[in-house]
């Protein structure tokens, strides 16, 4: 009887018990990139370009690659540095588009490792034209003789 109620505890502390080895997930990459974009005005927009490293780097580059017609206003287009992991870098540009049919902006990010291998990724935003919504005045209201508001619409 006493092996039974030991075999019967044994098992049931394993089933119930939280596993002891942790579960496989997606491997992170050591560098991960984001490009945003955010409309300033009159043709103007930020462009940010921002990187999270994930291990320690002594050489971590970034980028930005404008096509020909994109005139940069304010910022740099590229930096180079350590980054450690954990860290975030930002690369933020203003630009002026002169053609609204731009095919898009190319975001790079490199980093070598200590044994000489490097670790590359890209990311490109495909930019929006910037929209200035006309504003249309609202509809004429008229008033019943019941107190109830009623919408006119008239054909043009």
């Amino acid at each position: 009887m006493f092996r039974f109620k030991t075999a019967l505890l044994i098992l049931t502390v394993f089933l119930f018990s939280p596993p002891y080895f942790a579960e496989a997930g997606k491997p992170r990459p050591p560098i991960q990139i984001m490009l945003q974009q955010t409309d300033i005005s009159d043709g103007k927009m930020r462009i940010t370009l921002t990187a999270l490293a994930h291990i320690d780097t002594e050489s971590a580059s970034l980028l930005i690659v404008l096509p020909p017609d994109v005139l940069v206003i304010k910022g740099d287009e590229q930096w180079e540095g350590p980054l450690e992991a954990g860290s975030k870098q930002t690369l933020e540009i203003i630009i002026q588009n002169f053609d609204p049919l731009t095919s898009g902006i190319e975001g790079k990010a490199s980093i070598r490792l200590s044994n000489g291998t490097t670790f590359e990724q890209q990311n490109e935003l495909i930019l929006e034209p910037t929209v200035h919504k006309r504003l249309t005045p609202p509809l004429p209201l008229k008033q019943k003789g019941s107190q109830e508001s009623v919408l006119e619409f008239r054909g043009k």
